[in-house]
């Protein structure tokens, strides 16, 4: 059977068992953090390695890292039909804009010259307005 406690000493001593517990949890948490971080810095520094080699290739296309996806090199011919016509559609619609932009701009440029045309007509008419007497 279990003894009793006497009345102060039970609460005080489940107190610090809390206690504790509480640090030990503590403890175990900081350290793992601290084994986390070291092995995130080693990580860091293998990866930081490996981005400062450079890779050294001879030939014509020494720089080209491009790597075409299989579905651009294997189009079936519709896939390839379809392709031209919206090239051909999108050359066309940039066409009929430039046209479009040229007419804007020869309209703007004949307004700025019919406006200087008027303007000194404009600047001959005006009169010069009489000045408030200076006091």
């Amino acid at each position: 059977m279990r003894e009793s406690c006497p009345s102060l000493v039970c609460p005080v001593i489940t107190q610090s068992l809390v206690i504790m517990r509480l640090l030990f949890i503590t403890v175990l948490f900081l350290l793992f953090c601290t084994i986390e971080s070291k092995k995130v810095k080693k990580e860091k520094k293998a990866v930081e390695e490996v981005a400062h080699q450079e890779e050294v290739h001879d030939g014509p296309f020494a720089h080209s890292s491009f790597v075409r996806p299989r579905q651009l090199l294997r189009q079936s011919k519709y896939e390839k039909c379809k392709a031209d016509c919206a090239r051909i559609k999108e050359q066309e619609d940039m066409h009929t804009y430039l046209a479009q932009l040229r007419e804007e701009l020869a309209a703007a440029e004949a307004l700025i010259a019919e406006e200087e045309v008027q303007s000194p007509q404009v600047d001959e008419e005006v009169v010069e307005e009489p000045q408030p007497p200076q006091l």
